[in-house]
């Protein structure tokens, strides 16, 4: 519930809308099965290292800290604000779990829950692109309710089209 008041706050900010709208925009590429499976996998594999190969490494001496900086500089690479900010909160969290356990079975089952309900549920959320006034920089909040959202998006002309991306292969 927290993440869903999270998102629902960060749908409002115009940075952070449109950076999360950029990592979902692949979440509907490719078979759903295989996204899941992708996700997980990934999940599964930053567990393994940060949780446990970084969280060990660091020996007695601040491992939440450690683990849970190296885990949020990575995301840095991204250049994603929204995956730093999320990094940073769900890192400190994976890696108290893991101090608390003293393993990496509950980060990791953490993890993998928290990322499949993200990949369900918050796509829904950030599913149109956010509009903004021709010649101005501030943003238009988003209407409350997904009908009004779509009569909205009905009845406005868009200020800027995206091209279609080609797919590999693909002739022009």
């Amino acid at each position: 519930m927290t993440n869903y008041g999270a998102a629902l706050l960060a749908r409002r900010n115009r940075i952070l809308n449109e950076t999360i709208a950029a990592v979902l925009q692949y979440a509907h590429q490719g078979s759903d099965p295989l996204v899941l499976a992708t996700t997980l996998a990934n999940g599964l594999g930053e567990e393994v290292f940060f949780r446990g190969g970084i969280f060990s490494a660091a020996g007695v001496k601040h491992p939440v800290a450690a683990s849970t900086a190296a885990y949020t500089l990575a995301a840095t690479a991204t250049r994603n604000p929204a995956l730093v900010v999320a990094s940073g909160v769900m890192g400190t969290l994976f890696a108290r779990q893991r101090r608390a356990s003293g393993g990496i079975q509950a980060p990791t089952l953490t993890h993998l829950t928290w990322s499949t309900l993200m990949l369900r549920f918050l796509p829904q959320l950030f599913r149109e692109p956010p509009r903004y006034e021709a010649g101005g920089s501030g943003s238009r909040l988003p209407p409350r309710n997904l009908a009004a959202a779509r009569a909205a998006a009905a009845s406005a002309t868009p200020v800027a089209t995206r091209r279609p991306r080609r797919r590999l292969g693909a002739s022009s």
